[in-house]
């Protein structure tokens, strides 16, 4: 009988410390993981541009970000955005680390621009109506807010780009 208590209780204590062990490893940090595609672009004069004009698709990992757009900007030009970059995300800041970046605009005096240096910047994390918000640190690029399936990139007085989870 006492080597059942005392079984019992061993298991008991073991139950207990895994309970808390987890508990105390919780992490807090939200997740952007997923695939996102891009549906709509609003301008500063209302008007909603759409695929074919716009095309674009970002993908989060654990650790990078892909990211992949082309659209026609107000003078008729293709522009083409491509960059990869590995990435951390707490609760209280956003950390991108630039692996490759590449921008194209068709008829332009230096059409491509690449980037194949290891910059890195950090921005911070606000929670924001339910979601996140952030200013993404590298190659002047937008503020950032996910909520739910949805990331909406945002470059005030330029557009206001809709994305939507579909991964």
């Amino acid at each position: 009988m006492n080597r059942t208590k005392t079984f019992l209780a061993l298991a008991f204590c073991f139950g207990l410390s895994l309970v808390a062990s987890a508990a105390f490893a919780q992490d807090d940090s939200p997740s952007i993981v997923g695939t996102y595609q891009f549906v709509s672009s609003l301008l500063p004069d209302s008007t909603v541009i759409e695929s074919p004009v716009i095309v674009g698709l970002i993908t989060f990992t654990e650790t990078h970000r892909n990211f992949n757009a082309s659209w026609t900007d107000k003078d008729g030009r293709r522009v083409s955005l491509s960059s990869i970059s590995e990435y951390k995300l707490t609760s209280n800041e956003y950390t991108e680390k630039n692996i490759y970046y590449m921008k194209y605009t068709e008829g332009a005096e230096e059409p491509i621009t690449f980037d194949f240096s290891d910059q890195s910047a950090t921005s911070k994390v606000t929670k924001d109506q339910g979601g996140i918000r952030f200013k993404m640190p590298l190659h002047d690029e937008p503020e950032v807010f996910f909520k739910g399936d949805e990331l909406v990139a945002i470059e005030p007085g330029v557009y206001e780009d809709h994305w939507k989870k579909i991964k």
